[in-house]
Parts: structure tokens; C-alpha cells; sequence
């Protein structure tokens, strides 16, 4: 991955609240906020369930 990418990605990451940048230098230096990451976690584990549920849907369809 080029430096670039990283630092959109890094970007994408700030803008949502899950990392505050401090600029030191020509550098910015990054850390994870740790209150933002327990909704982001909440939200993948609402998504996982819901992936389960159609799965499972799925499976049951090819089994009739």
C-alpha cells in the first residue's frame, strides 16, 4: 500500500472519529479514540447478526 492510500485511509479515520491527529512538525501523529471504537464495534456485530440471520435463511432454502 502506498503513502498515499495510507494517509487516506488515516484521513477516513479522523473524519469518522476513531483517531485524532496531532500535528508535530511535518508530521501528523495519530491515536485511536477509544469511545469511538465501541459504536463502530456495536455496528459490526449488528451487521455479523444480520448476515448470520440471512444465511441461515439461505441454508434453509437449500435444504427444502
Amino acid at each position: 500500500m502506498g503513502w498515499p492510500v495510507v494517509v487516506k485511509h488515516l484521513s477516513a479515520l479522523a473524519a469518522a472519529g476513531l483517531l485524532v491527529g496531532e500535528l508535530q512538525g511535518r508530521e501528523v501523529r495519530y491515536q485511536v479514540v477509544g469511545a469511538g471504537l465501541g459504536g463502530a464495534a456495536t455496528w459490526l456485530s449488528e451487521v455479523g447478526d444480520r448476515w448470520d440471520r440471512r444465511l441461515d435463511a439461505l441454508q434453509r432454502r437449500f435444504k427444502e
